[in-house]
């Protein structure tokens, strides 16, 4: 008879185990995957957006230019 016991111990134990991992894929799945998804979408905007900067032509000009205009204005 302690076989019987041992082996009902056993599936307890089995179905416990289960049960704390189905709760827990639940609350990834409800809450964090949502999450971690849009973090993913930002990251990706984010290179795409960095990518856009870099195609764009600068507007820089030299110090020595911008103060020859502010000369020649006054």
């Amino acid at each position: 008879m302690e076989k019987k016991s041992a082996v009902w111990t056993v599936v307890k134990v089995a179905l416990a185990v289960m049960a704390v991992c189905a709760a827990a894929a639940f609350v990834y799945y409800k809450f964090f995957r949502k999450k971690k998804e849009l973090l993913e979408e930002a990251e990706a905007l984010d290179e795409t957006e960095l990518g856009a900067l870099s195609e764009e032509p600068s507007f820089e000009a030299d110090a020595a230019d911008v103060i020859a205009n502010a000369e020649e204005m006054a």
